[in-house]
């Protein structure tokens, strides 16, 4: 969530922000806060299955979710209306990748190192992917 500030306000608690400024709240930082989430730094791309095994989080920290501490979507009113059909396409899109192609990097490259750009980390555009299409019925 990034602002330009166009004109001087005054925010409800008495912020004063003046004409010019840029707001924006650092997500990344206060997900790592989040307390339903154990060890934050450490990946587990598995994380959220093993959260949401548990009855009472069953429904919850799904990839749409629009909460106060998963806010890649915004939250309250202003969470995004289109997050379920973003939420969709991204897995129609990687579920015909997997079952259609074989990828990897090519021999001796790895995975490239991260882009930073401002309180965004996106990976990078300058690495190469190899994609061999599968015969049908292979998978």
């Amino acid at each position: 969530m990034k602002r330009n500030i166009l004109q001087p306000m005054t925010l409800s608690d008495g912020t004063h922000l003046p004409a010019n400024s840029h707001v924006l709240l650092p997500i990344v930082p206060h997900q790592r806060e989040d307390p339903r989430i154990p060890d934050t730094d450490t990946f587990d791309g598995l994380r959220y299955w093993k959260l949401r095994q548990n009855p009472d989080m069953a429904n919850k920290l799904q990839f749409a979710t629009a909460d106060e501490y998963t806010l890649h979507f915004g939250y309250g009113k202003h969470a995004c209306p289109g997050r379920f059909l973003a939420s969709n396409t991204v897995k129609l899109v990687l579920g015909r990748l997997l079952l259609d192609y074989d990828m990897r990097f090519p021999k001796g490259q790895g995975r490239p190192k991260d882009l930073h750009a401002h309180e965004y980390i996106f990976p990078s555009i300058f690495g190469k992917v190899e994609f061999k299409r599968r015969s049908r019925g292979e998978t």
